[in-house]
């Protein structure tokens, strides 16, 4: 009366890769006014309320739109990422981070920070983010670059992020390009200090999530219908949880 199984399934990956030109970049500011610095302009974040997009299977309407090239998905931690940047994945807070270009920037030396949505019609909407022309800390080398969130309510043909580039000065002084889930433990560094594919305007890198391990356990039951109702529970446990799952089914003579 019983079946069993056990075993272990790879878990879901986050992954950033170059996807060519999903969209050329366009300057936000032809359509939108700054959003302007906060008021720590060199570390300093916004939080910012959004059309509801999906990250990683769950679905945020809100961010953090940090000057140091970050955006996190929700705003759990209530932090700024600071001019440290980080490998990705890392379970240090802040977490859940899509990270275009994070390193020491500068909003006080110059730059802007815009935030606009964008529709181009057929449903095909989006919020965009962009750091224009943010200076390095203490070095005039700038950046260019945007983070793209596809809504909840657009055709899924597109990925739900990627980022876009305009002006890269300086790659090889430093910089994180990657992405990380909620917890900081599952994510894709694609460029680390140095470390893997640096990025290039007109190139744009894609954030996708890739589906984990999956097993499926089929039975059949027969029986000689004694029962007006047959009731079958399968039982789901690991080390952290319980589900249970019951099926009622009506048994008739033939």
């Amino acid at each position: 009366n019983t079946l069993s199984w056990t075993g272990e399934l790879d878990a879901g990956q986050i992954e950033v890769s170059a996807d060519g030109n999903i969209t050329d970049y366009i300057p936000l500011s032809q359509f939108f006014d700054p959003f302007g610095f906060p008021s720590n302009c060199d570390d300093g974040a916004w939080g910012v309320s959004v059309p509801a997009f999906t990250y990683n299977g769950a679905s945020y309407s809100s961010v953090i739109f940090s000057v140091n090239g970050t955006l996190e998905a929700g705003q759990a931690s209530g932090l700024a990422t600071s001019f440290a940047n980080q490998e990705l994945p890392d379970a240090t807070l802040p977490n859940n981070i899509l990270a275009p270009f994070w390193r020491d920037l500068n909003g006080c030396d110059g730059g802007n920070l815009y935030v606009g949505i964008l529709n181009f019609g057929g449903g095909y909407v989006f919020t965009v983010f962009e750091w224009e022309d943010i200076p390095f800390f203490g070095n005039p080398d700038a950046v260019t670059f945007q983070v793209w969130l596809r809504h909840d309510s657009a055709p899924t043909d597109v990925p739900q992020a990627w980022f876009s580039y305009g002006r890269l000065d300086n790659t090889s002084a430093g910089a994180t390009v990657g992405a990380e889930n909620s917890a900081g433990t599952i994510g894709d560094s694609y460029f680390y200090n140095g470390a893997g594919t640096a990025p290039v305007v007109g190139t744009d890198l894609s954030v996708n999530t890739l589906a984990g391990g999956s097993a499926t356990l089929g039975f059949q039951v027969e029986t000689d219908c004694s029962e007006a109702t047959i009731v079958n529970q399968a039982d789901l446990s690991n080390e952290a949880s319980s589900e249970s799952s019951i099926a009622v089914t009506a048994c008739s003579a033939p």
